[in-house]
């Protein structure tokens, strides 16, 4: 085997190998498995290369020409591969962006492939076999500017991403891929397109532009742990960025660690906490002990409502969740706790509950009566007023009342089309019902109704009860 087809042989070895290793770090990870197949194909271009060098006559170095076709895939790939790193939103957008990215790729390999529009008849140079392109170089001009511009793009798009990053580890793994392009690029476009104007062929350096490429990513995953993600360092990430506040405990209840919003929360620092027990931070220490006893009852609890007291002495409403921590032999190996500051909430449902406090103290001044169902018809309150003329207080509510109870048997399919209207957005127009008073007399009413509106969905209907009986009493004749 001559010497530049040894090394394109032993470049292709090197470039799968560094795909392996990559791979071998995360093997779910998508964006490590894209990184494998880029360098599968570029693997493939490389050995197909090398063939073609090493090729003992013409018609088996066309044979080998034409098989090198499948390098578009290559730069394509490399997109692909930015994207994700990057982090595109592209992606996310859209199912047909890997279409569009290897669309154009398919596209000019079948040209390489079945056609002589781009390469011709292998040509002997002193390196070995090479590529001959058609007389007609528009369509490998338009395969080179179309190669050149996504790589270029990738480059921007992985400069642009290291200055919109915010940590220092994701700077520098950007900095090692920035590198391995920028070199890459500009090393084949010097190579392929200055050098050939002063009439320097030299043999096709991809292959050697690559193993840089893919070495600065292997360098990367070695030095900042560049798309590694193992359960330590993910732990890690998760807890200090979690919203809720997460404590450790040990065996003996123990605090042994805490994450930054328990810091924020409770207003201790994390060094303060370790080591104290768990009813510290309890506005009630009996409070710690309930909890603690029915998590290791139960193994798990959740959204518990209780008191934690910062380091100012002021008290936090929080909603507690914990579960026990088994080692292997599933014994009790510790407690995990998270609490979420609910204060916000709890503010907001006291307001809630004074506002409904004021409406219902307005409308028992009402003489009219108002009242609340459900979408069944079940009576969910009624007005001092209701009490007094229909009879339906606290109790009778609790035990179930519905509103057909009151009306006389031929208003019910009436009051329902009524009801249906008004929840398909009609306005109520005071419907005249027949009523049943508690003493058994029949009233003549006007009622208006209005949907009962729940985080956006109808949950039942509002409504007042105007007596209208003496008004009816005066229009017959």
């Amino acid at each position: 085997m001559q010497i530049f087809a040894f090394l394109s042989l032993l470049s292709s070895i090197i470039i799968m190998a560094l795909g392996i290793f990559v791979y071998s770090t995360n093997r779910k990870s998508q964006l490590n498995r894209i990184f494998l197949f880029l360098c599968a194909m570029a693997f493939y271009w490389a050995f197909m290369e090398s063939m073609l060098r090493d090729a003992d006559s013409l018609s088996s170095a066309f044979v080998w020409m034409k098989l090198t076709a499948f390098w578009t895939f290559v730069p394509a790939a490399t997109f692909h591969f930015t994207l994700y790193f990057t982090e595109s939103k592209l992606l996310k957008r859209s199912s047909w962006i890997p279409f569009l990215i290897y669309g154009p790729a398919a596209l000019f390999s079948f040209l390489e492939l079945v056609t002589n529009l781009i390469i011709t008849t292998p040509v002997m140079r002193y390196w070995g076999y090479s590529y001959q392109y058609a007389p007609d170089m528009l369509p490998f001009l338009i395969e080179l500017a179309w190669a050149f511009g996504i790589l270029v793009l990738s480059l921007f798009l992985c400069i642009r991403y290291y200055f919109q990053v915010p940590g220092l580890q994701q700077k520098n793994q950007t900095k090692y891929i920035v590198t391995g392009f920028s070199v890459a690029i500009i090393g084949e476009f010097f190579c392929e397109l200055v050098l050939p104007l002063f009439h320097v062929i030299i043999p096709e350096p991809e292959a050697i532009f690559f193993i840089f490429f893919s070495g600065m990513v292997a360098y990367a995953v070695q030095k900042y742990e560049l798309f590694v993600v193992n359960p330590t360092t993910a732990a890690d990430n998760i807890v200090s960025t979690m919203t809720d506040s997460l404590i450790l405990l040990d065996r003996r209840y123990t605090i042994t660690s805490v994450n930054e919003e328990t810091e924020k929360i409770t207003g201790y620092q994390r060094e303060t906490l370790v080591g104290r027990p768990f009813s510290t931070i309890f506005v009630n220490p009996q409070d710690s002990n309930e909890i603690l006893s029915k998590i290791t009852a139960d193994s798990a609890i959740r959204d518990i409502e209780t008191l934690f007291r910062s380091r100012d002495g002021a008290s936090i409403p929080v909603s507690f969740s914990g579960s026990v921590i088994k080692n292997t032999s599933g014994e009790n190996n510790g407690i995990v706790c998270i609490s979420r500051d609910i204060t916000q909430r709890k503010l907001l449902e006291d307001t809630l509950k004074e506002n409904e406090h004021r409406f219902r103290e307005l409308a028992d001044l009402l003489p009219q009566t108002i009242f609340e169902m459900d979408m069944e018809g079940n009576l969910t309150y009624v007005n001092y007023a209701g009490v007094e003329i229909f009879g339906i207080d606290n109790t009778k509510i609790r035990t179930g009342a519905n509103v057909r109870e009151y009306l006389i048997p031929g208003d019910i399919e009436r009051m329902h089309r009524g009801l249906a209207l008004v929840m398909g957005g009609a306005k109520s127009s005071g419907e005249v019902y027949t009523l049943r008073r508690l003493d058994g007399t029949l009233m003549n009413a006007m009622i208006n109704t209005g949907p009962v509106i729940r985080n956006g969905v109808a949950i039942g209907f509002r409504g007042i009860v105007i007596d209208i009986t003496d008004r009816v009493n005066l229009e017959k004749p």
